[in-house]
């Protein structure tokens, strides 16, 4: 995940009043996605600054599509995303961008404890990884 600002959870961190701890404990929701091995964070990364929106484009896919295809929203359903890499770029803002993270490096067992739609698992999760 690329984030401009030099710490993490941009607009929580950067956007909430400092009296108001209590909305700020969102981020506690996200915590446990940092320790994965499978996530990378890259702090004090600005889009069109340090690395173009081109380069982003020729090296990564970025689809909206995916967050309403776990959700299983009956017209993207029938859609399919390539989940056998190593490593996922996910290009958003804020606090979608780390569901997206939590999605992709949750396991099966974590997922079946959510009402997470059942194509995308069912279709992503392989005999031999535990993992999408």
């Amino acid at each position: 995940m690329f984030e401009k600002l030099p710490t993490p959870f941009g607009l929580v961190r950067a956007g909430v009043a400092p009296d108001h701890p209590g909305t700020k404990e969102v981020t506690r929701m996200f915590e446990w996605s940092l320790d994965r091995p499978n996530f990378e964070f890259h702090l004090n990364v600005e889009i069109g600054k340090h690395v173009t929106h081109d380069e982003l484009l020729e090296n990564y896919h970025a689809a909206s599509d995916f967050v309403a295809w776990y959700n299983g929203h009956p017209d993207y359903v029938q859609r399919t995303f390539d989940l056998s890499g190593k490593c996922a770029v996910i290009v958003g803002n804020g606090n979608v961008a780390l569901d997206v993270a939590g999605i992709l490096t949750m396991n099966v067992e974590e997922l079946e404890r959510t009402d997470i739609a059942d194509q995308p698992w069912l279709y992503c999760v392989s005999a031999t990884s535990r993992r999408w």
